[in-house]
């Protein structure tokens, strides 16, 4: 299986307050879409 790795800056991830539960629910959905078509992601912290 082919595997990808999407990586940003640490810069590239500050959210305001207003923004954070947004982007949370979005990564969410984005993480429950690779399991409803059987592709996994890996989700890495630096």
């Amino acid at each position: 299986m082919t595997k990808y790795l999407i990586s940003f800056p640490s810069e590239a991830m500050v959210l305001t307050d207003e923004e954070f539960p947004i982007v949370s629910a979005e990564s969410h959905a984005a993480r429950m879409a690779t399991l409803t078509y059987k592709h996994s992601a890996w989700i890495v912290r630096d």
